[in-house]
């Protein structure tokens, strides 16, 4: 965007619940901008959305995830606790920085947030040596493919928007 079109971009990518999306970045240690950008994708920031696949919430999390997750922050992961912004974005960023911590990498971990870490792992140990961007192509459900673009895109764009100096440009090792 250039100064003209900068406003158009900053609506299409709000940054809803702020205050909650920085202490749950600061809490597990991974960028604001990817948080938005699933939130983005998985919810389109509606709080109480439930998908067909009983995904709950900002950041679309299913009750065992949610569970898992609750457990390492003494929280109580219930549909109904699920559907509060301050608790599923805590959850949520947790299993992303978790996901980061396995894979090295957010361009690996969208995927695996979408898929499951174990499908990626999976899809790694059969593809030994691929370049991350030409894995991502590789992997085998066209939705979890799509979803993965949209995802970086979205955090890219994040980035670029609100970032500042350095930290406005995303930054991808392919090799891995």
């Amino acid at each position: 965007p250039d100064a003209r079109s900068r406003g158009y971009h900053r609506l299409a990518y709000p940054r809803p619940y702020p205050g909650l999306v920085d202490a749950a970045a600061r809490e597990s240690g991974i960028e604001t901008s990817l948080i938005w950008g699933v939130m983005r994708q998985e919810s389109a920031f509606v709080a109480g959305i439930e998908s067909r696949a009983n995904a709950i919430g900002l950041m679309q999390l299913i009750l065992p995830t949610a569970k898992a997750m609750a457990k390492r922050l003494d929280l109580e992961a219930t549909p109904q606790t699920l559907r509060r912004p301050e608790v599923n974005i805590r959850l949520g960023a947790k299993y992303l920085s978790g996901l980061i911590r396995r894979f090295e990498q957010p361009l690996l971990a969208i995927p695996g947030y979408n898929a499951g870490g174990g499908a990626v792992a999976k899809g790694l140990a059969a593809n030994p040596g691929l370049p991350v961007d030409e894995f991502v192509e590789t992997i085998g459900a066209e939705e979890t493919r799509n979803y993965a673009r949209k995802v970086f895109e979205s955090y890219a764009n994040y980035r670029f928007l609100y970032g500042r100096g350095p930290d406005r440009f995303s930054r991808v090792r392919f090799a891995r």
